[in-house]
């Protein structure tokens, strides 16, 4: 490592010695998988805790684009929650799997809740956990 940002500082890599960068809450680490996993075991006791992120998945056989003004409507009214939307086709057939993520398990559930009420009401049927 020739260059490393002012402020920053170095992540141990004791299986290639290249090190990782931190700089605040930005880490820089190794592309391969066991070296990145070594690298965030070097990190143990030194990153801040926070609420853990929690998710609920709904299937449908929705196509994403028919109900992307629902799932936008879904996480606008329901703050602190987040939606990814993941197509896919299967069967000859379209449909998605709907993540929403939320620190708050309350919140959480009126969202999902809500959004496969708003998808049934238009005709997609979900399935908790996805298809």
């Amino acid at each position: 490592m020739a260059r490393v940002p002012a402020g920053a500082s170095l992540i141990e890599n004791r299986i290639s010695g290249a090190p990782g960068i931190r700089l605040n809450n930005v880490f820089i680490l190794a592309g391969v998988p066991h070296i990145a996993g070594q690298m965030i075991d070097a990190l143990t006791g030194t990153l801040e805790g926070g609420k853990p992120l929690l998710s609920a998945t709904l299937g449908s056989w929705a196509p994403e684009s028919e109900v992307a003004d629902i799932l936008r409507h879904a996480e606008k009214n329901h703050e602190g929650c987040q939606i990814g939307s993941y197509p896919f086709f299967r069967e000859g057939r379209v449909g998605a799997n709907f993540v929403i993520r939320s620190t708050e398990a309350d919140s959480l559930d009126r969202c999902a809740a809500d959004l496969a009420a708003e998808l049934a009401g238009v005709g997609f049927e979900t399935v908790p956990g996805g298809i």
